[in-house]
């Protein structure tokens, strides 16, 4: 019972929360096209779709976009791109290129630093 109580507890929470999604594209109206948590790429490198949907929109002019790699509980700035946005959207994307196999954690602040989103990726190389 107590799980079940839980569970209802969580799901507003989860369906107003800021997503970062990985995906091998995403369409005209921001849908995502073969998203996952993990990805395998060539040893020259591949990339993604970094999908950043919010609950409202943007609000601002540019955000930046900080990529940890993760090495055990301590991470390593890997990149970091500043993008312009529309402010009235609710979503953006950016492609992003990994060359390292790891896990890495993603960021997403607006122009003042703010925290908008945060997401995670595993890439393994073939």
């Amino acid at each position: 019972m107590k799980k079940i109580l839980l569970l209802f507890l969580l799901i507003p929470f989860f369906a107003n929360s800021q997503l970062v999604i990985f995906c091998e594209n995403v369409d005209h109206i921001g849908n995502p096209k073969n998203a996952s948590p993990e990805f395998t790429v060539s040893k020259k490198g591949g990339f993604l779709k970094l999908l950043v949907r919010l609950k409202k929109k943007a609000n601002t002019n540019s955000v930046v976009i900080d990529i940890f790699r993760m090495k055990g509980e301590k991470r390593e700035l890997d990149n970091s791109i500043k993008m312009n946005v529309n402010p009235f959207m609710t979503w953006f994307y950016k492609e992003v290129t990994f060359y390292k196999e790891g896990e890495y954690q993603v960021n997403v602040y607006d122009e003042t630093g703010k925290m908008l989103a945060v997401g995670k990726v595993l890439i393994k190389i073939k």
